[in-house]
């Protein structure tokens, strides 16, 4: 895990509004989210995650808070079944590169979302549809 302090979120969200966040922690995989979330407790700070900032508002000043920044960039097969395929994605992996592995790959079932911003770990909490294809 990389902790860094006084970290602008102007800088690190798309509309480029916000103010400072206490700490920032830079985390590959699970176990620096651990860290991370320990550290937050040990400083008596709440957690807040943001991946891409694209979804996010920020309020201008002092935010007192840890701030999860996921920044894995692995995409990996884990198995193909006759017309499926499952893959395994880090947080980190913004979505567009992710589109584009895929198309890579000669995977289909999400060529329709290029374009769409954010990171892979906000896919689950966002809707990502477009042109009949759901995510």
């Amino acid at each position: 895990m990389n902790l860094l302090q006084d970290i602008s979120l102007s800088e690190k969200s798309t509309l480029g509004v916000g103010g400072r966040a206490q700490f920032w922690a830079e985390v590959k995989d699970v176990d620096d989210v651990r860290a991370a979330v320990a550290e937050a407790e040990r400083r008596r700070v709440p957690v807040l995650v943001v991946g891409g900032g694209s979804n996010i508002i920020a309020a201008d000043g002092h935010i007192a808070a840890l701030v999860i920044h996921p920044v894995g960039q692995t995409i990996s097969i884990i198995d193909r079944k006759q017309d499926t395929v499952r893959v395994s994605v880090d947080a980190g992996v913004n979505w567009d590169r992710f589109v584009q592995w895929a198309v890579d790959q000669d995977l289909s079932g999400v060529t329709c979302l290029s374009g769409i911003p954010g990171s892979m770990g906000a896919a689950p909490m966002q809707n990502i549809g477009a042109y009949g294809q759901e995510l």
